[in-house]
């Protein structure tokens, strides 16, 4: 395995934008994204009024109508057609679009491309509802959520004292519900052609967070992508589900086919998608601003750095089923194959109780009977369980028995398959998880074990923690209180937790 460089947590979350922990202009920015006000914009997009919002329909024009306002009156640049919010296209559909410049001049051509869809499907149809059809369908989680969302974002973003590095566009489709035409119309028809869209946040149904997960599409479209959303959590504490399949039936479809990377962020389906009951009452407003901060947070992080993460282009072929085989748990081979008193308190002798036929114990010449004194140069004796020694002795180990009455001791050559794991870790590593560990296997009763960590959890740093000998629980009370001091930090379901080391106690 290559060395890994595993940075301090401080230096990865340093920057202008402190995505973990936001302070001042920025913190007060975030906060400002009120779960009443997001409420306010799903109950008016949501209303019978605009019946159903269906794109080219007087009610997507009077969406459509409501959001251009709300950037106006925000101050805004418009970034349409001809100096609107508008971009035409179609059978009377009309993107909305609005700019937030960046402050850096020297980055003004790479912008952030934050949006939704505001439209869906009006009274429905046999194409596009699963009924009843003929009735008033309101979308509040789809998409009027999103779009809530984005109408927050706008505002806290225009209360910015200094303006992001980078620009960032904030975008409202039309005719998603229709075949994406409203992003399929702007990634082939770009408003703005001196601004490249170099990296996108979609949202689409984001106001059902439930169990408070979320799910994340397009995290292994750059590389990165999984670490720096799991600290722009740090605030929100969101579950997060990483999701490789890459979805068709989004707005971040036709900027993946252009090779821009890409997160999705959803809530997941529900009994009321695409039908007449998908109303405001719904609406998880508390969730809804979660993920809204979480938005901001990751748009906030990629204005800010001095490069963006370019398109990754294995992300092509990932899946979900590649996922499930990578994140498989998989046991390490056995190594001695021997039983012994399993039910020994640490400080009892580790008496070999049988040997397992063709095994590595067996070819060493082990016998039931022996009392084991060391393996590779560990003593045994001061931990209960064996495993954590035996999977970190090297691949040519020694083992120190006592045989016999009077007892005799004797060295035996041993030769362990499988690769060594002197921490009681198996780890793996991948190319869109640049200096991560990722967790495969943790040997119960090791190291590993004693910091909690659990397979698939993500190290980023104080690896060399985990240098610690399964013996050194034996060290003086001095030592013991300052490894209890040790701590690991990980990231687990997209949350970033700190793990301390939990050795046993002397009595």
């Amino acid at each position: 395995m290559r060395l890994l460089f595993l940075f301090c947590l401080p230096f990865l979350m340093a920057g202008p934008v402190l995505a973990g922990s936001p302070t001042g202009d920025v913190a007060s920015a975030l906060e400002s994204i009120a779960a009443d006000e997001l409420a306010d914009h799903v109950n008016f997009l949501a209303s019978d009024t605009l019946e159903g919002r269906e794109a080219g329909t007087a009610g997507g024009k009077a969406a459509s109508a409501y959001v251009a306002d709300h950037f106006r009156r925000l101050g805004l640049e418009p970034a349409g057609d001809a100096g609107s919010y508008f971009q035409e296209f179609g059978e009377g559909y009309r993107n909305v679009l609005a700019l937030l410049p960046g402050r850096d001049d020297d980055a003004a051509t790479d912008g952030i491309v934050i949006s939704a869809h505001y439209d869906h499907v009006g009274r429905g149809n046999r194409t596009n509802s699963y009924g009843p059809f003929g009735q008033i369908h309101n979308g509040a989680d789809d998409n009027a959520s999103g779009t809530a969302a984005i109408l927050e974002i706008a505002e806290a973003l225009a209360s910015l004292d200094e303006a992001p590095r980078r620009p960032i566009l904030l975008a409202l489709w039309d005719a998603e519900e229709k075949g994406l035409l409203g992003s399929t119309h702007w990634v082939r028809h770009p408003t703005l052609p001196d601004l490249r869209p170099a990296f996108l946040i979609n949202v689409d149904m984001i106001g059902r967070l439930r169990s408070n997960t979320l799910t994340v599409y397009g995290v292994r479209t750059a590389t990165g992508l999984r670490y720096a959303t799991s600290i722009a959590n740090m605030r929100e504490e969101l579950e997060l589900a990483f999701d490789w399949q890459q979805r068709r039936d989004s707005d971040h479809l036709p900027f993946f086919e252009s090779d821009v990377p890409y997160l999705m962020f959803h809530t997941g389906l529900h009994d009321d998608y695409h039908r007449p009951s998908d109303d405001p009452d719904q609406i998880n407003v508390e969730g809804l601003q979660s993920v809204a901060r979480l938005m901001m947070t990751v748009a906030l992080d990629m204005a800010e750095r001095p490069e963006i993460p370019g398109f990754r282009e294995q992300a092509r072929r990932e899946n979900e089923q590649l996922r499930q085989r990578h994140e498989q748990i998989l046991k390490p081979q056995p190594r001695l194959g021997i039983r012994w008193n399993w039910k020994r308190s640490a400080g009892d002798p580790v008496l070999v109780t049988a040997v397992d036929p063709d095994s590595a114990a067996h070819r060493s010449g082990l016998q039931a009977g022996d009392r084991i004194v060391a393996i590779d140069g560990m003593d045994p004796t001061p931990i209960a369980d064996l495993r954590p020694i035996v999977h970190a002795a090297s691949r040519d180990a020694m083992i120190v028995v006592e045989r016999g009455t009077p007892p005799e001791r004797q060295t035996l050559e041993v030769q362990l398959p499988g690769k060594p794991l002197p921490f009681g870790l198996d780890w793996i590593e991948d190319n869109a998880e640049p200096d991560t560990v990722i967790v495969r296997y943790v040997v119960p009763g090791s190291t590993a074990a004693r910091f909690g960590l659990q397979p698939n959890d993500r190290i980023h740093v104080g690896l060399a923690l985990l240098s610690i000998r399964p013996e050194a629980v034996d060290a003086s009370s001095e030592r013991k209180d300052r490894e209890a001091e040790q701590s690991l930090v990980i990231e687990r379901d997209g949350r970033i937790r700190v793990l301390y080391r939990d050795d046993p106690q002397p009595d």
